[in-house]
């Protein structure tokens, strides 16, 4: 990996499969001792001991959960009780917003069996797009050893020996495989951080300097730097602040990059893409030096814990189909054909949702048009039309069959989706670059 691109482990939040060795296609799962020699210390004299044990089982992941149900079932001691409580609550809430831990050791693999162990492993679907992606081309087998990495960590390991990038189907943020200069460019020559199921990578450093002309000694400096955050596709973030809160910035010299506090708007907002635009402000002082030596700071989201479907198929004849879900109530009146475009025209009612979420047109970011195959067609618009009373909204979303250009285009559609979150956990996300360029 480039030195460069610092990646911090964040072993105590992942989700790890529990012993899963794969080498060339075949998996063969280790035994079972490890948990069962923590299971044993948690009924330790030694509080360090149990406290210890608690903690690694967690790190062995979801998989140990079977294990430690049925310890749940035999047990009368109350401290093993809590501990192994404890561990599964935390299990449970790692599988959805924790890192993925990805473990693969294989020799000679094709591309599609790597992608196939991580997505499996990271609980998410990682499709090639265009979907002959593997058979476009011979692809020389690769070797892979990761042993226990964050899902990014991995991604950016395979991503380099495969030659591939990744790439978002837009507003459907769906994430596939894809030739790597139709990639995204987030595993490229940019520093980049791994925190938990977050990827951080600084993409530019701005620096700026003013004069008051009536006060020729008050020199005002700015530095600001802007960052891409992605988050792991399992994860929906259904809102979060684009302006992160800084702990720590100093450069090389020792001096802080601070500045005076000032009162900041942390207003979040819904995301416009499976990626966060974020921004970093600071204030270097007269006398600064050339680099960031170390930036330290956290990034507030909304992320999806749990959430409810709803689908309206054969969609192109559909005409005012109604459906609830989750508490929530829209009618699809229709799907026209326009040129290239598909326009979906609906009515959103605001019952259920709250003033936040109505304000913010959050309603409309969760819908999805989606092809035979289940392919999202891509989406050009969130929203537009206009209309209704102030307990409804009518609405119309764009979608389009082409897709960015290199990837595979939709099909004809086929249904609609609209999923709704009815569970949701605030998450602060810290992030630490270290020697920035700063001009």
């Amino acid at each position: 990996m480039a030195a460069r691109w610092r990646l911090a482990r964040r072993v105590a939040v992942g989700v790890m499969m529990l012993g899963v060795l794969v080498f060339g296609g075949e998996a063969t799962t280790r035994p079972s001792e490890e948990a069962e020699r923590l299971i044993g210390e948690l009924s330790s004299d030694s509080w360090q001991v149990r406290q210890k044990a608690q903690e690694g089982l967690v790190q062995l992941g979801p998989e140990v959960g079977v294990r430690l149900r049925a310890v749940l079932r035999g047990t009368n001691d109350e401290e093993v009780r809590a501990r192994v409580e404890a561990v599964l609550r935390q299990l449970e809430e790692m599988a959805s917003t924790g890192a993925s831990l990805v473990t693969l050791h294989m020799r000679g693999a094709s591309p599609r069996e790597v992608f196939a162990e991580i997505s499996k492993q990271a609980n998410t679907d990682l499709r090639p797009n265009p979907a002959d992606l593997w058979e476009s081309r011979v692809w020389p087998g690769v070797d892979v050893d990761i042993e226990g990495q964050p899902f990014w960590v991995a991604m950016k390991e395979v991503c380099d020996k495969v030659g591939v990038g990744l790439q978002s189907n837009g507003l459907a943020r769906e994430m596939t495989v894809t030739d790597r200069n139709m990639g995204m460019r987030m595993f490229g020559q940019s520093p980049g951080a791994v925190s938990g199921a977050f990827l951080f990578t600084a993409a530019n450093v701005n620096t700026h300097r003013a004069v008051d002309l009536n006060q020729p000694g008050n020199v005002s400096r700015v530095c600001s730097i802007q960052m891409l955050v992605f988050a792991e596709p399992k994860i929906r973030v259904l809102q979060g602040s684009y302006v992160a809160k800084i702990e720590q910035a100093v450069d090389e010299k020792g001096n802080s990059l601070v500045g005076v506090p000032r009162a900041v708007s942390e207003s979040m907002q819904p995301p416009s893409n499976w990626f966060w635009n974020l921004s970093v402000s600071l204030q270097p002082p007269a006398g600064v030096g050339q680099r960031i030596a170390k930036l330290k700071g956290t990034v507030r989201f909304i992320v999806q814990t749990r959430a409810e479907k709803a689908e309206v198929g054969d969609v192109i004849g559909a005409r005012n189909v109604t459906k609830v879900v989750g508490g929530k109530r829209f009618t699809l009146k229709g799907v026209r054909k326009q040129g290239e475009l598909y326009v979906v025209q609906m009515t959103l009612y605001r019952s259920g949702w709250t003033a936040n979420e109505w304000m913010l047109m959050y309603p409309y970011n969760v819908f999805k048009l989606v092809d035979g195959k289940g392919n999202p067609l891509l989406r050009t618009s969130n929203a537009g039309g206009g209309g209704g009373g102030g307990d409804e909204a009518n609405v119309n979303l764009t979608f389009r069959r082409q897709n960015w250009p290199g990837a595979e285009d939709g099909g004809e559609p086929a249904k609609l989706v609209w999923e709704i979150p009815i569970e949701s956990k605030e998450m602060v996300v810290p992030f630490e670059f270290r020697d920035l360029p700063m001009p």
